[in-house]
This record gives C-alpha cells, sequence and structure tokens, in this order.
C-alpha cells in the first residue's frame, strides 16, 4: 500500500501570552499564530501476518511577527505482526522514530540552540474493534542532538483513539 498526503495546520491556540508583563518566548506559546503545511507519504508492506512500514511526514512551517520555527522531517520506520480473531484485530509493531528540525528564525536570522535531530526506539500497538481503534506508542531517545534551547528528549507515551465512519 502506498499513500500520499498533504494538509495544513491552522492557528488556533494563542500567541501572544505573557507572564509577569513579558512577554512569553514562541515555543512556550499554547499555539504559533502560523499557518502550516504537512505532506506526508507511506509505504506498507505485508505477507501474510507479518509486515513492514516506512511512514515520513514534512512539515514547512509559516512566520508569524518575524519568527519561524524551523521546518521538520519525521520517519518512522516499523516491522509488525498482526493477530486477527473474529472482529478484533491485535498488531504490535517495533522500529524507529527520526525527528529532524532545522533551526528557527527570527527576522530572517537562524536563532541558535534550536534545531537537530532525535532517535528514537519505538514500540507499538494497535487493537481495532470494528470501526473503533486503540493505539499506544512507547518511544525512548538513544540520540538526542537537538539544540541547547530546546526541551531535552527522553521517553514518550503517545495514545490514540480512532472512530472509522
Amino acid at each position: 500500500r502506498f499513500m500520499l498526503g498533504a494538509g495544513a495546520k491552522l492557528p488556533t491556540g494563542a500567541h501572544d501570552r505573557t507572564y509577569k508583563g513579558e512577554a512569553v518566548g514562541p515555543d512556550l506559546q499554547p499555539g504559533t499564530g502560523t499557518v502550516d503545511v504537512l505532506g506526508s507519504l507511506e509505504y506498507l508492506y505485508r505477507k501474510g501476518a507479518w509486515g513492514a512500514g516506512l511512514n515520513t511526514i514534512g512539515r514547512f512551517n509559516g512566520e508569524q511577527d518575524g519568527y519561524r520555527f524551523g521546518h521538520g522531517l519525521n520517519i518512522t520506520t516499523e516491522v509488525f505482526r498482526l493477530f486477527e480473531g473474529g472482529a478484533l484485530r491485535f498488531m504490535p509493531s517495533a522500529g524507529g522514530y527520526l525527528e529532524l528540525a532545522d533551526q528557527d528564525e527570527e527576522l530572517g536570522e537562524p536563532v541558535t540552540g534550536t534545531g537537530g535531530p532525535t532517535l528514537f526506539t519505538h514500540l507499538s500497538s494497535r487493537v481495532w474493534w470494528r470501526s473503533l481503534s486503540l493505539g499506544l506508542t512507547w518511544q525512548h531517545a538513544v540520540v538526542d542532538r537537538q539544540g541547547a534551547l530546546m526541551v531535552p528528549n527522553r521517553e514518550r507515551v503517545i495514545i490514540g483513539i480512532n472512530y472509522n465512519i
């Protein structure tokens, strides 16, 4: 299976918060105030119950008040096994997840201490029952070479619930 996708992130969160009378940095604001363009590519191969996947997502960030977060590319690779029983399907997987981020820019100049790569191990499981699915992913950073101004990555847990119409 091969899929291409495109979309946009709309500016829904506040981006002008202050604390004790001073502006909060752009990376700590609830929103960015920008429209960002997203593109994705996914390739999934399956033979019987075993399979592998490659998923990439690119993000091209807009600018707000002279500040632009660095563009990013995320790549996930995984190997999985599908177990089926009636209306219930279960799919554990293991692989890697790479985040690549350009440096942020302020007034057209790179912001030192931002951007960089992070590599995670990736363990995931997905369960489907009829039109409902639940996903649980654990990621552990094995390489984190982001800039000094970035919040360090160690571990993440991602939970997702989907309903297919």
